[in-house]
């Protein structure tokens, strides 16, 4: 199924999801922003994880603007990192993260940490990330994205920009929320800022190696 002039496209899925037999069939090469949004209708219901990967890869392989928005009550980073694999021109990127534990979204933060394999989303300028309060209770997978992606920057020129955290919009933020929010914002864009000179981050701020 091809739309060879369609430069935008949005998903609000509910109950099912594309299929990966038809998912495969989508290409839209002209795709330049996308916004998946899919909220599952039963608790934890299992989600056909080749069909999102696929998708991702055949459907938005062109997009410089994507937002992934994948309510079904477990973390989905493994499929989405397969996915954005074959997201190489890649800008801007808005990610949801669920799960229960703190770990929800880690993973693709962790993937787009690694250098020593070709970048994933090689050309990303900002990222968004909207996460539960757990997750706040470990920086390092996000400063070593930071730290690393500044230190690309000095030797290319170009990429990662900016950093927003933000609680999932359910959630009440206490005083201690935002305060640790703030934070990290600071700290994450202090390194992007400055890629140039690199902080020596104390415990229990340190990147992990």
């Amino acid at each position: 199924m091809e739309a060879t002039h369609l430069e935008t496209l949005t998903i609000n899925g509910k109950g099912v999801f594309f299929p990966y037999d038809l998912a495969r069939r989508f290409s839209f090469p002209s795709l330049r922003s996308a916004s998946v949004k899919y909220l599952s209708t039963r608790p934890y219901m299992a989600l056909d994880s080749a069909g999102v990967t696929v998708f991702i890869g055949s459907a938005l392989r062109t997009v410089r603007t994507l937002e992934l928005d994948f309510d079904i009550g477990y973390d989905l980073s493994p499929v989405l990192i397969t996915g954005l694999e074959s997201c190489l021109h890649l800008e801007h990127l808005t990610l949801h993260a669920y799960g229960r534990d703190a770990d929800a979204g880690v993973d693709v933060i962790t993937a787009l940490s690694k250098t020593d394999t070709p970048w994933l989303c090689p050309r990303l300028q900002t990222l968004t990330l909207h996460i539960c309060p757990q997750a706040l209770g470990d920086f390092g997978a996000l400063l070593n994205l930071a730290t690393k992606r500044a230190a690309s920057r000095v030797s290319a020129g170009q990429g990662l920009t900016e950093i927003s955290v933000y609680l999932k919009e359910y959630v009440d933020e206490s005083g201690a929320d935002k305060h640790e929010l703030s934070l990290l914002r600071q700290l994450l864009n202090g390194i992007l800022s400055s890629p140039s000179r690199l902080p020596q981050w104390p415990s229990p701020y340190a990147p992990r190696s």
